[in-house]
């Protein structure tokens, strides 16, 4: 677990710390000494406010943890780990598998971003992913491919803004979660269902997700 790292941001509501607190206690209980950068009422390095960019802070948060560990993991302040993660190294990268199908859910200029069109996107029947947890294994090449294009796609804008979204110029653009999807996809890396990612999973659970108290 020494190369591992736990990821996490919270700003804002109170509701929000006392997650923040739910999650750190939870991943402590099953790794006393887990490596953890929680940005509890702060931006991580380099990140744009929330307003300039919706969840821009995620691939921020998870590249100031790379510099340091191999193998990281973000999380959602309303996550609870309430098992060992030991399934999640068998991934090179992994996130959650949505219900949405994708080609509704990315705006143009994020189409034109990355060279591909709606109609492309809707014949691959290819899914939204959820933005609750990601994993990265900074040692496979996929993973840093994949991190860098989603990255790159924040730094370009494409996260959209509360601006945009409030003119409706993203057209129900889903964020981090839509660039995620298509950087994914283009690598050759498919999300995985929540039983195989054991999230939310009844029988089975590694991350179960909380919301407010």
């Amino acid at each position: 677990m020494k190369d591992v790292c736990f990821v996490s941001v919270c700003f804002g509501d109170s509701r929000y710390f006392e997650q923040m607190d739910r999650l750190k206690e939870s991943i402590l209980k099953i790794y006393p000494e887990a490596n953890l950068m929680f940005y509890r009422g702060q931006y991580p390095p380099g990140s744009r406010d929330f307003f300039h960019s919706l969840y821009g802070f995620k691939p921020h948060a998870v590249l100031a943890a790379r510099y340091k560990f191999t193998k990281v993991i973000w999380l959602d302040p309303a996550m609870v780990l309430v098992d060992k993660i030991d399934d999640l190294f068998q991934f090179e990268m992994m996130s959650v598998k949505d219900d949405n199908v994708l080609y509704n859910v990315v705006s143009d200029a994020c189409y034109q971003y990355f060279k591909m069109t709606k109609e492309e996107v809707q014949r691959k029947e290819w899914r939204l992913v959820g933005g609750s947890i990601y994993y990265f294994d900074f040692e496979k090449p996929s993973a840093n491919r994949i991190f860098n294009s989603w990255y790159r796609a924040e730094i370009a804008g494409m996260f959209g803004s509360q601006e945009e979204q409030a003119s409706e110029k993203l057209q129900g653009h889903r964020m981090d979660e839509s660039v995620m999807a298509l950087s994914m996809y283009k690598e050759g890396i498919e999300p995985v269902s929540m039983e195989v990612a054991r999230y939310c999973n009844e029988n089975n659970p590694m991350f179960i997700k909380k919301h407010f108290k």
